[in-house]
């Protein structure tokens, strides 16, 4: 979470591009994170992502676009997209890329 404008160690973050990765640490090259579905964390450029939007029913980050059965959106955390499991999985599914591309101009800025 960010916290007086500190960004702590398991942020999640959105780039430009929808491309979602987490903080890791920071050393002599920046701000690192592990970009999804990577093994190596990598320097990443402060003006390309933004912090991750947070949850609609909580303050952890959105992971999960949700579909409510009238018909509404939600993004959710995992753990609060969890409830939804149990519902077809149309309901559930990890944001899309569009979405986060268009999300993006809404989440705060780096640095």
């Amino acid at each position: 979470m960010t916290t007086a404008g500190v960004l702590s160690l398991d942020a999640r973050l959105w780039s430009a591009d929808g491309v979602t990765a987490t903080v890791t640490g920071l050393d002599g090259r920046g701000l690192l994170a592990l970009v999804d579905g990577e093994q190596v964390p990598v320097p990443v450029p402060v003006g390309h992502w933004r912090v991750a939007l947070t949850c609609d029913r909580c303050d952890d980050y959105a992971e999960r676009a949700v579909r409510l059965p009238d018909g509404d959106a939600e993004l959710l955390c995992s753990r609060c997209a969890h409830v939804w499991a149990a519902g077809p999985a149309a309901w559930s599914h990890p944001i899309p890329r569009m979405l986060l591309r268009d999300l993006y101009v809404r989440c705060a800025r780096l640095g």
